[in-house]
């Protein structure tokens, strides 16, 4: 793939195919998510905000994920990272920028 544009601290990058695409973003939040961050303290005040939460409080698979030091760092460890995936042709225009 290759970058094509970016915004703020966003980018997007396009990709001859869906399938590459895909693969580029499980990757890219893998190896986000098994970097170390140093967030260990800012993790446990996350969790001890969800924990608190009513919505939470009412899907027990969650608690447990939130509750179980061990399985929170197996679900919620570190930077969170949202990686979107869109399929189709794409506008081609021209980005003074």
């Amino acid at each position: 793939g290759y970058e094509v544009k970016t915004i703020g601290d966003a980018f997007m990058v396009a990709f001859r195919d869906a399938g590459d695409a895909v693969a580029f973003a499980l990757e890219v939040q893998g190896l986000l998510f098994d970097a170390e961050w140093g967030t260990e303290v800012l993790d446990e005040v996350y969790r001890d905000v969800l924990t608190q939460d009513e919505a939470v409080a009412g899907n027990k698979e969650l608690l447990d994920q939130l509750t179980s030091k061990q399985l929170y760092r197996a679900y919620w460890h570190g930077l969170r990272v949202r990686v979107g995936v869109h399929f189709g042709h794409g506008d081609v225009k021209l980005d003074e920028v």
